[in-house]
């Protein structure tokens, strides 16, 4: 069952029953069949992380795919320690589907951005370390005004209908340009460089192939390398432009 603090941001309705958009990611093979095939996908990707209870998704009646607004953890019982959720924190930004986590304790919401550098890197220890962007405590809040403004700042309802990202202050959570993702990309065309993989094209293979074998859960396209690699050289995917 949700913590008190995430049914007050709108992740549960009465009655216990999930806000739509909602998923459990384990235990539901069976309703799986009634989810559309993008977001049996992203369940099956969040559930290799071993340690996502939720998935909430950013439906769309226009005929877009789902989007993964948000991977929810359960941490009511306190089974995992800050530790624990420090690498689950390092392993979501690697993977690059969600770019918020939702952790939820007893008495408080934290969420932390997946969509921005390695906030999770402690250089100083050499280590991962637990670094919300931003804490919500039950006990903290003294009114029902104050439960408002932390409901609407980062309530479900913001991430359905994708306001939550024209908050200013929300902003600040997402920097593509840090993404992990970004980051590989950039190295491979660096490393291509390096190895004047234009005029050798016996290590240029050999680079992707490496890139290829220790790629993350949700790896970067291909194509989108090698267009970088061949812009940069002057070519387009369909031959020379200059």
């Amino acid at each position: 069952m949700l913590t008190k603090p995430l049914q007050l941001l709108g992740f549960m309705r009465s009655g216990d029953v999930p806000s739509p958009g909602l998923v459990p990611v384990h235990g539901i093979n069976a309703q799986r069949q009634d989810l559309s095939v993008d977001e049996r996908a992203a369940l099956m990707e969040a559930e290799s992380l071993k340690r996502v209870d939720f998935v909430f998704f950013r439906r769309f009646t226009d005929g877009r795919s789902s989007q993964i607004a948000a991977y929810v953890v359960d941490n009511g019982n306190e089974p995992l320690t800050q530790a624990a959720l420090a690498d689950l924190h390092r392993q979501v930004w690697l993977q690059g589907r969600a770019p918020l986590l939702y952790i939820a304790w007893p008495s408080r919401v934290d969420v932390l951005t997946c969509a921005r550098g390695p906030v999770f890197w402690n250089q100083r220890r050499n280590d991962c370390w637990y670094k919300p962007a931003q804490m919500f405590e039950l006990e903290a809040v003294q009114n029902a005004a104050e439960i408002s403004r932390a409901m609407q700042k980062f309530s479900a309802m913001r991430l359905t209908n994708g306001t939550f990202w024209e908050d200013p202050e929300n902003a600040r959570l997402a920097n593509h340009t840090q993404s992990a993702h970004r980051k590989l990309i950039r190295g491979v065309v660096d490393a291509d460089a390096a190895l004047d993989g234009k005029n050798n094209p016996v290590m240029r293979r050999l680079l992707l192939l490496m890139v290829l074998g220790k790629r993350p859960a949700n790896p970067v396209p291909l194509a989108r390398v090698l267009g970088i690699i061949f812009a940069r050289d002057g070519w387009s995917m369909a031959g020379r432009t200059r």
